[in-house]
């Protein structure tokens, strides 16, 4: 695992320092900057379930037995 949590903790600072400046640069106040950082949290919690289930369906299609293998339907 080694440097994982740290490089994310950076990629996220980085990441939110660009939205910030991101915003300011196209006129939004200081007042405005926790209204970006909501979005994206916002748009990430959206997606993060819909992953979820994704992933559980392709499990799921793994663990299918083979036709005419013992067990299967």
């Amino acid at each position: 695992m080694g440097l994982q949590p740290e490089v994310a903790a950076d990629l996220g600072n980085a990441i939110g320092a660009w939205l910030g400046g991101l915003a300011l640069t196209h006129g939004l106040s200081y007042d405005d900057i926790p209204w970006v950082g909501t979005a994206l949290a916002g748009l990430l919690f959206s997606i993060h379930p819909h992953r979820l289930e994704c992933r559980d369906q392709d499990a799921g299609t793994l663990l299918k037995p083979a036709p005419g293998a013992a067990g299967a339907p």
